[in-house]
């Protein structure tokens, strides 16, 4: 699909480099790009797809701008499918702003959101899937999503396309069983059929359980320190980050809610969080902060559990940490500086419960915290999958739909006419996948999403 606009954008992010990028894509790249360099029959005469050294000129003034490589890319091959030009230029943040405002003064428009990545999908170049797997390798924050990014990036959406053969081949059979009677042989093949069906959703129920479990850390995973008022729980909140985040006092009930820090432990990142103490109490505005810490402490994937050595278990302490069951739930002991917490370990011994005996005053054993929250977090990357087939979202959602439509048509396997209904609509679901949708809002959708300049 040609474009009438030539668009241009900053590839690059904001900020000083070594080197940034600035491109072009349209019908009048090559054109916008020879009002914009000295050396116009050098552009004009370079080989397509090599770099080549020119100066960088304001198309009015004729002042250079700076001396930049330029690469040339005729359509169709391009990334986008369209003649392409990348200027590769000094870093500094105004001298591309400069470049970039020439390239609009010659009659470029500034691009959009995804706008590269969405033409190179309207012309062919890429399909929707491909498109979501390097949007999701530039974003990747952990070795999780850029793993499956680029398992979807290298073929692993083959599946998808052989799937909707088999689908569109079980159509076309079971709309020609329509017209024979039942008999033994047409049973026999419906009943294989029936096994083809269920082996794609055998496969969709497996991913789909990789994305749920993959979703409660793909923002990083939660490390909630709870426990009763005083305990200690914004001081070990604060000996983590090295640095005074939380407020510390020795009055009940300080901290009100939720105060939370991205952290590095173990060579995981991770969120910290600190909550309010869990204790009985008339005021509202704690009440509230209690409820708070309640949500956080079921959202977490660890939580570190702060008592004082000194006080004995209460019937309601423990009946708060037997509820953890399931939890990566870490104890730690605080104030042995003034009190021994054996007692309250060989009770947490008992209930089989590691805990961890410390003084954040005089910093002792905080390192064998950091030590128990980096083995937690190893375990909980080493039982994720990683999805062979759904790297986001609107994936997971399309193939959640799929799996309802073939399930439908495998319980209305005796009904050819509906069973083959809801393999069209799975056939249908396919398509959307890949982005073989004319509703452009949808994908106007998916394409702002993308970073400007891809």
């Amino acid at each position: 699909m040609k474009q009438s606009k030539t668009i241009a954008a900053i590839a690059t992010p904001n900020g000083k480099s070594a080197l940034a990028i600035v491109r072009l894509s349209g019908p009048e790249a090559f054109e916008i790009v020879c009002r914009c360099v000295r050396e116009k029959k050098k552009f004009e005469s370079a080989p397509d797809r090599c770099i080549f050294l020119c100066t960088i000129i304001n198309s009015k003034t004729r002042t250079p701008l700076d001396e930049a490589t330029v690469i040339k890319y005729t359509e169709p091959r391009s990334f986008t499918g369209e003649n392409m030009v990348e200027i590769i230029c000094h870093g500094g943040p105004r001298i591309v702003e400069e470049i970039a405002a020439a390239l609009f003064a010659a009659g470029a428009t500034p691009a959009g959101r995804g706008a590269f990545s969405q033409r190179a999908h309207a012309n062919g170049k890429i399909d929707l899937l491909k498109a979501e797997a390097i949007r999701g390798m530039i974003e990747s924050m952990g070795d999780i999503d850029l793993a499956c990014s680029r398992k979807l990036y290298n073929h692993e959406k083959d599946v998808f396309k052989k799937w909707r053969k088999v689908l569109i081949e079980l159509c076309a059979k079971v709309e020609a069983d329509i017209e024979f009677d039942e008999e033994q042989d047409i049973a026999e093949k419906k009943e294989k059929r029936m096994e083809e069906t269920e082996e794609i959703i055998t496969v969709l129920e497996k991913e789909i359980k990789k994305r749920e479990k993959i979703i409660n850390v793909e923002n990083f995973v939660k490390i909630v320190i709870a426990g009763p008022t005083n305990a200690g729980k914004s001081s070990l909140f604060n000996s983590l980050l090295g640095k005074e985040r939380s407020i510390v006092h020795a009055e009940h009930g300080t901290t009100r809610d939720i105060v939370s820090e991205k952290v590095w432990i173990c060579g995981y990142q991770a969120m910290l969080i600190d909550s309010a103490g869990i204790r009985e109490t008339k005021q509202e505005i704690e009440k509230e902060g209690i409820l708070r810490s309640r949500a956080a402490m079921e959202n977490a994937g660890i939580i570190l559990w702060v008592t004082e050595a000194e006080q004995t278990f209460s019937k309601e302490e423990i009946d708060e940490i037997n509820s953890m069951g399931g939890k990566e739930l870490i104890c730690v002991i605080n104030k042995t500086d003034l009190f021994p917490g054996k007692s309250k370990k060989e009770v947490l011994g008992n209930l089989k419960i590691e805990a961890v005996e410390i003084s954040i005053k005089e910093k002792k054993n905080i390192d064998k915290v950091i030590d128990n929250i980096g083995a937690r977090l190893k375990n909980i990357y080493d039982t994720i999958e990683v999805p062979d087939i759904f790297l986001n979202q609107r994936q997971e959602e399309t193939g959640r739909a799929l799996n309802k439509e073939l399930c439908r048509a495998r319980n209305e396997w005796k009904r050819p006419e509906i069973a083959a209904h809801h393999l069209k609509n799975g056939i249908n679901l396919l398509d959307e996948l890949f982005g073989k949708t004319d509703n452009e809002e949808i994908l106007n959708k998916i394409f702002s999403s993308f970073c400007i300049g891809k």
